[in-house]
C-alpha cells in the first residue's frame, strides 16, 4: 500500500493578549478546519490574564498547537515570534477575539495552488459586536471563487479599502512572511506591511466570498481606541515610508497612496483631545499634505473626500465633524 501523502502545512499565528474571553472561541475555529494540515501557533505576548494558562492546556492536549510565552512587546512583534517558531509551508494569521469559517483556510489554499501565487486575500470580513453571531459561509467551493489581480491591481484595492490592510485576511508562502517583517514599536503595522506583501509577491489570487472571517469590533482597538502620543508618532512613520516606497513602486498610484495616508491621519487626529492643541497641529499640518488630492481624486472614497472637503474649511469644521464621526463610530 503506497504511504499517504499529507498536503503543506499551514501554521496559524495567533498573537495573544489578555483576550480570555474570546480566546477559546477562536482556537476552536482554527482546530476545526477543513484543511487536514494545520499548525496552530499560540504566542502569549505576556497576558496579565487567565490566557497564559489557555494557551498551555490546549498545547498539551493536541499535538497540533504550540505555544509560546514572551514579555509583552506588541501585536508585531507578537507576530514575528510566531513566524520564527512555525513550521509551515504557508502561514496565516488570525486575531485572537477574532473567528474564522471552517472553510478559511482550505479556500485560501485552493487560491494559491490554483494560481501559483504567493499569496491569497480576502477582501474583509464581517464585522460583528459582543453578543452579535455572524453566519459564517460554509461551502468550500463558492468560498473558493477567486480573481486574480495583478500587484497594482491589488495596491489599488487597498489603497482605497476596497480591500482591507489586515494581515488577518491572507495566507502567504513562508518565503514571502519571511521577507517582510511588521514593524516592532509602532501602531498601524497592517498598513506598513499590506504593500510590502503585495510587492513581493506580484500577482494575488483574491476571493470573491468575503464572510469567512468574523471580524470582533471592540472600544479598545486601536482604530476605535483612545488616545496615545505613540499614535502621532506611528502615524508619522509608517505613512513617511509608504510615500516613499510606493513612490518608488507605483508612482501611478500617488494619489491613492494620498488617500490612504489622508485616512490614517484623519483617524488620529480624531482621537486627540481637544485641549492637546500642540498634537492637533502636528497632525492638522500633516492632514493638510493630502486633503487637496484626495479632494480632486475621483476614485476616492466618499467618506474621505467628504472629510477632506470639510477640512479645507478649517480646523474647527473639521473636529465638529470628528466628533460626530467618533460618536457615530462608537454607538455602532
Amino acid at each position: 500500500m503506497a504511504a499517504s501523502t499529507k498536503p503543506p502545512l499551514i501554521s496559524v499565528v495567533v498573537p495573544i493578549y489578555n483576550v480570555e474571553r474570546y480566546l477559546e472561541e477562536c482556537v476552536e475555529s482554527i482546530l476545526a478546519q477543513t484543511y487536514p494540515n494545520i499548525e496552530l501557533v499560540l504566542v502569549d505576548d505576556g497576558s496579565t490574564d487567565n490566557c497564559p494558562a489557555i494557551c498551555d492546556r490546549y498545547a498539551a492536549a493536541c499535538d497540533r498547537v504550540k505555544c509560546v510565552h514572551r514579555e509583552n512587546g506588541g501585536l508585531s512583534a507578537a507576530r514575528n515570534t510566531g513566524v520564527k517558531a512555525c513550521e509551515g509551508d504557508y502561514v496565516g494569521f488570525i486575531d485572537s477575539d477574532d473567528y474564522i469559517s471552517p472553510v478559511f483556510f482550505e479556500a485560501l489554499y485552493r487560491a494559491i495552488k490554483q494560481t501559483g501565487t504567493e499569496m491569497a486575500a480576502m477582501r474583509h470580513g464581517v464585522d460583528f459586536f459582543d453578543g452579535e453571531e455572524p453566519e459564517l459561509g460554509r461551502d468550500v467551493e463558492a468560498a473558493s471563487e477567486y480573481e486574480l489581480l495583478s500587484e497594482e491591481q491589488y495596491q489599488e484595492e487597498v489603497l482605497y479599502q476596497k480591500s482591507w490592510a489586515g494581515a488577518v485576511w491572507r495566507l502567504y508562502t513562508r518565503n514571502l512572511v519571511e521577507k517582510v517583517y511588521f514593524p516592532e514599536g509602532l501602531y498601524y503595522e497592517d498598513d506598513e506591511t499590506a504593500y510590502r506583501f503585495t510587492h513581493e509577491c506580484g500577482k494575488v489570487a483574491v476571493l470573491k466570498a468575503t464572510d469567512l472571517y468574523a471580524y470582533r469590533q471592540r472600544p479598545t482597538s486601536i482604530m476605535r481606541g483612545t488616545f496615545n502620543p505613540k499614535k502621532i508618532a506611528s502615524c508619522l512613520e509608517i505613512t513617511r515610508r509608504m510615500r516613499i516606497k510606493m513612490t518608488e513602486w507605483y508612482p501611478q498610484l500617488s494619489d491613492a497612496t494620498c488617500s490612504r495616508c489622508f485616512a490614517i491621519c484623519r483617524v488620529v487626529f480624531s482621537q486627540i483631545p481637544k485641549e492637546d492643541k500642540a498634537a492637533q497641529a502636528t497632525m492638522w499640518k500633516e492632514l493638510q499634505k493630502y486633503s487637496a488630492t484626495v479632494i480632486r481624486d475621483p476614485k476616492a472614497r466618499k467618506k474621505e473626500k467628504l472629510a477632506a472637503s470639510i477640512s479645507r474649511m478649517g480646523r474647527v469644521p473639521f473636529c465638529v465633524f470628528c466628533d460626530a464621526y467618533r460618536r457615530l463610530l462608537h454607538a455602532q
